[in-house]
């Protein structure tokens, strides 16, 4: 890295929003140490690419953004390769691209400063020392909405998942620790928190006598005003009838929740390691439906799984139909090296996966198009998120039943509706995942 007063840094983060969090670390670190962000990777002394390396596909794009910066890359600069994908695979990374001078594992990004003043090429260690003090990074979100990851790694042992061998068991982190974070988000006019982990209900659990998520959650709602709190990312077989009834008589935790099953066919299911049977994932969402009336449930399913027969993915494809999720994403499976699942047969050819999956994403299409339209007439609350500047008195927003960036949007015409407020909607129109209406007086 060339010596010079003003050293500048660029920044590029991929995978889901656990992943971006430690980017966000990463940029504190960086920050505090001196260091100044810039967009254009061309003017930066260090270049990093932080990678998801959880499925096949995303894999092949971080490799490409990784080829990508090391095309930007100037003689005196620096060029970083950090996140997942060097957990799992650095040694291969580092011997096939060169051009990169750092390595950088999930264990160690919070020591990115000092490794960039080291002669280390390559820093990836137990990925359990990567547990991070949140309050200690640099927001890539608008002030108003913020994700924060309350445990890291996983203690389930899903046959098709690289996340335990990735992040590692999982570790909760601090009750104390996540409130100090919360209240410092809560500076900059945070109005919905999303509590995020590889398997949120699952917090607390590897601390004797800790609290669990619901003890989590009675605490943060006592030491915080944030309005809106959403859980995203709950195992079926975790969720508890405690957390249930929190959330039915908790107007701060929005009627949302995202439970991703997977599969149903019981088969599937157990070859998976799932620990939740059909009539068990049945008789939890009538109960989730019973207790929490209005409740958005929002799920993920796989299709292509090893031994998945026509009749095994019918059978998923019916009780999609049947069960009618508001909001749901689904994916082919990956095969991927270190898996239960990656020596299993039949397997299923990549053409017959992909049809699969058209025909699950055109029932839900349906389903959500249904869904939506029970909105048109309706008057809703909206946190204003964005503002088109021609026109100039067209928004766009999210009510409580759409999650950022995974969800659609509320699309609404009104007058000086500020970002980040929260605004009366009629909602007029609805497509396959969006609505649109009018800003109305609040009173």
């Amino acid at each position: 890295m060339r010596e010079q007063e003003r050293k500048t840094y660029w920044l590029l983060a991929l995978g889901c929003d656990k992943n971006i969090i430690d980017a966000e670390v990463m940029a504190h670190r960086l920050v505090s140490s001196g260091y100044v962000p810039v967009d254009d990777p061309t003017d930066a002394d260090v270049l990093i690419v932080h990678t998801c390396g959880f499925i096949t596909p995303a894999i092949e794009e971080s490799v490409a953004a990784v080829l990508d910066a090391a095309e930007c890359k100037g003689p005196d600069s620096t060029l970083v390769v950090s996140g997942c994908l060097i957990q799992r695979y650095s040694r291969e990374i580092g011997d096939e691209i060169p051009e990169i001078d750092l390595l950088v594992g999930v264990g160690r990004h919070g020591e990115i400063a000092d490794l960039l003043s080291s002669t280390q090429r390559i820093a990836v260690s137990d990925p359990e020392a990567g547990v991070y003090d949140g309050t200690r990074r640099i927001p890539s979100t608008p002030p108003y909405y913020a994700f924060v990851k309350i445990s890291e790694g996983c203690d389930n042992r899903c046959a098709y998942c690289t996340i335990p061998l990735i992040r590692g068991r999982q570790i909760s982190r601090p009750a104390n620790e996540l409130i100090q974070e919360i209240q410092m988000l809560e500076d900059g006019n945070l109005f919905e928190l999303n509590l995020i982990a590889q398997d949120l209900a699952a917090y607390g659990r590897d601390r004797s006598g800790g609290p669990d998520l619901t003890d989590l959650l009675e605490k943060i709602m006592r030491e915080t005003t944030v309005p809106w709190i959403r859980l995203l990312y709950l195992h079926p077989a975790s969720i508890d009838d405690r957390l249930i009834q929190l959330m039915a008589g908790s107007e701060r935790l929005v009627d949302y929740m995202d439970m991703p099953i997977q599969h149903i066919s019981d088969r599937i299911l157990t070859s998976m390691g799932r620990k939740l049977d059909k009539k068990g994932h049945r008789d939890l969402i009538s109960r989730l439906r019973t207790e929490i009336p209005g409740l958005i449930l929002r799920t993920t399913v796989m299709v292509g799984y090893p031994g998945e027969g026509e009749s095994e993915f019918h059978e998923l494809l019916d009780f999609i139909r049947e069960v009618r999720f508001e909001r749901l994403g689904a994916f082919v499976y990956s095969r991927e090296e270190g898996t239960a699942a990656a020596g299993m047969k039949p397997v299923v050819s990549e053409e017959e996966a992909h049809r699969r999956l058209d025909l699950v994403m055109e029932t839900q299409r349906e389903i959500s198009r249904n869904h939506l339209r029970g909105y048109i007439g309706k008057t809703l609350p909206v946190l204003v998120c964005g503002a088109y500047t021609d026109p100039g008195n067209l928004y766009v927003g999210r009510f409580f039943g759409q999650a950022p960036e995974i969800d659609g949007q509320v699309t609404f015409t009104g007058d000086d509706c500020e970002l980040g407020s929260l605004t009366m909607v009629y909602i007029t129109d609805t497509d396959d995942y969006d609505v649109t209406g009018y800003a109305v007086d609040n009173e």
